[in-house]
């Protein structure tokens, strides 16, 4: 069933998760045509758009407005997509991502909570993120009873374009190294969009 015109937009709704009775998305929620240069960047500035991380509570069989959530997470500039939430509810996690030279470059951001508000969001550390490759899509997870993301990345070493990776939390914003989850998961082309529920990984591959 369609979530409805209080959600989806003439643009793209996408990245959905479901909790308690909210449901988080990603859109661009924008009519406005965006043109791009030879540099993948718009040639409006004033006209240029971005993707924001959106809320919208159910109220019934009918989903609510949905809403934009506060600065904290959806920096102006970037693209702010595909969230995921901690099991606790206080923290989330997702992706900002730049156009660069027609290519897309993401990082993995965390933000937490705080007096009814997003705080500022900061890149996860333990070398999930780099300038050197993306990081995108996380998922919350588990690893050995303790909290994980999973996520997207082409970082080198892996087996092919993107890869599924998981880091175990440490404290705040910092990780462990991650792991590539191997090649029973991993193929020479892309694996991308990781969910995990009740001990079983969910993933799209080409």
């Amino acid at each position: 069933k369609n979530a409805g015109k209080a959600v989806n937009s003439a643009q793209s709704e996408f990245g959905a998760f479901y909790v308690g009775s909210d449901m988080y998305y990603s859109s661009i929620a924008s009519n406005v045509e965006i043109k791009l240069g030879p540099d993948g960047k718009s040639t409006d500035t004033k006209q240029e758009q971005y993707a924001k991380v959106y809320k919208s509570a159910k109220k019934g069989a009918n989903w609510g407005k949905g809403t934009a959530l506060n600065d904290g997470v959806n920096l102006t500039g970037t693209n702010n997509v595909h969230s995921a939430l901690s099991a606790d509810g206080k923290t989330l996690y997702f992706s900002r991502c730049k156009l660069e030279a027609n290519k897309s470059m993401c990082d993995v951001y965390t933000s937490t909570m705080k007096g009814g508000k997003w705080s500022p969001a900061s890149k996860i550390e333990g070398g999930s993120n780099s300038d050197e490759f993306s990081s995108k899509q996380p998922a919350v997870g588990e690893i050995n009873g303790r909290e994980a993301i999973f996520f997207a990345s082409n970082m080198s070493g892996g087996t092919g374009g993107f890869d599924i990776y998981y880091a175990v939390k440490q404290d705040g914003a910092k990780f462990s190294t991650p792991v590539n989850v191997g090649p029973s998961v991993n193929t020479f082309a892309d694996d991308q969009t990781p969910f995990y529920k009740a001990n079983t990984l969910y993933f799209s591959s080409e």
